[in-house]
């Protein structure tokens, strides 16, 4: 399992990029290519991140994804 993404910076608030993730072993692969915004605060000590894009495990349809990562500091 590896995600690699990029991101920029937007008005010195939340970042905004592009993400890549690969999924597999000896029996599937998958792929996922999607965007992604993170850093939008929640508070003084959390934040929140988004993420959404096109899924494609081989042999299966591909699909569309989505999901969200929270963050705090204890």
């Amino acid at each position: 399992w590896t995600r690699g993404h990029a991101q920029y910076k937007m008005f010195d608030t939340f970042y905004v990029g592009p993400e890549v993730t690969w999924q597999g072993d000896d029996t599937f692969t998958a792929w996922q290519f999607g965007a992604l915004i993170s850093g939008i605060q929640l508070g003084d000590r959390s934040e929140i991140g988004l993420r959404a894009g096109y899924r494609k495990t081989e042999d299966i349809d591909g699909t569309i994804y989505g999901g969200a990562e929270l963050s705090t500091m204890f």
